[in-house]
C-alpha cells in the first residue's frame, strides 16, 4: 500500500498539471489531450457511481435478518460444530465474491492453531484442515451454509467449557465496523452496561470496531421499543 500511496501522488499530480495546461491553448494537439482528460474523468466518475456502495447497519436490519434466518443460522453452527474435532474452534471469513479469505482452525487442548490466507500464508489448507478433522467436502458445505445464512465471517467452537459456549457471526463489513451476532448457547441475562444489544435472551448483535469505528445510529430507538414491548407483554401477563 505504502508503494501505491507514493507513485499515486505523482501520477495524479502529473495528470492535474497537464489537464490545466491543455484548458487555456487551442492547438490540435492540445484539444486532443484535453478531449482525453475529460473523457478520463467522465469514465472515472462512472465507475465509482457504479461500484456497490455500502452502508453502517442498523440494530432493526440486524434483528430482521436474523429472525428471517435464524433457522439457517442455528442450522450453520450446528453442522459446523458435528465437523470439528472436539475441543477444537474455527474461523472462517469470506469476501464479497465468496472467495475463502481467512481459515484458522485451533485444537484448544494442544494450543495449536494454523491461520491461512489467500496473499498472505503459504501454509496449505489440507494442514489446517486436518488440525480439526474437517475435509473440503465438509468446508465447500459449510461456506454454501454461511451463504444461505447471510453470513460472511464465522467463529465457532465444538467443545463444552462455559468459556466457550458462544458462536459469533459476521454479519456485514462496513470500513473498520464488523457487524456481529454474539450466540450464546446457554441463555443468559442481558447486560445493559454492555456494548451490544441484546434482541432476545441468547442472541446479541454488536458493532466491533478498531479504533474508530460505527455505532448502530438507531441503538437508543431500538432498545426503547424493546423495552416497551416487553413491558406490554409484562403488563399483558398480569
Amino acid at each position: 500500500m505504502a508503494w501505491v500511496f507514493f507513485i499515486s501522488i505523482p501520477i495524479v499530480l502529473i495528470y492535474v498539471v497537464s489537464l490545466f495546461r491543455a484548458i487555456p491553448f487551442r492547438a490540435i494537439w492540445q484539444k486532443v489531450v484535453l478531449a482525453g482528460h475529460i473523457l478520463n474523468v467522465v469514465l472515472w466518475f462512472a465507475f465509482y457511481f457504479s461500484l456497490p456502495k455500502t452502508q453502517p447497519c442498523t440494530a432493526a436490519n440486524m434483528e430482521q435478518h436474523y429472525l428471517t434466518h435464524q433457522q439457517a443460522i442455528d442450522d450453520l453452527i450446528q453442522y459446523t460444530k458435528s465437523c470439528l474435532k472436539d475441543s477444537c474452534d474455527i474461523t472462517i471469513g469470506r469476501i464479497p465474491d465468496n472467495e475463502l479469505d481467512e481459515l484458522a482452525i485451533r485444537d484448544i487442548t494442544l494450543a495449536e492453531k494454523c491461520q491461512w490466507a489467500s496473499s498472505r500464508s503459504h501454509i496449505s489448507v489440507d494442514s489446517i484442515l486436518k488440525i480439526g478433522g474437517i475435509n473440503h467436502a465438509q468446508l465447500d458445505t459449510i461456506r454454501n451454509k454461511m451463504t444461505a445464512a447471510g453470513i460472511i465471517g464465522l467463529d465457532v467452537t465444538n467443545n463444552g467449557f462455559e468459556s466457550y459456549k458462544t458462536s459469533y457471526l459476521t454479519f456485514k463489513r462496513y470500513g473498520k465496523t464488523w457487524y456481529q451476532y454474539i450466540i450464546n448457547h446457554d441463555q443468559c441475562n442481558p447486560d445493559p452496561n454492555h456494548d451490544g444489544i441484546f434482541i432476545n435472551d441468547s442472541v446479541e448483535i454488536e458493532a466491533a470496531h478498531n479504533m474508530i469505528g460505527h455505532d448502530f445510529a438507531d441503538r437508543d430507538q431500538f432498545i426503547e421499543r424493546h423495552q416497551t414491548v416487553n413491558a406490554n407483554a409484562t403488563k399483558n401477563r398480569q
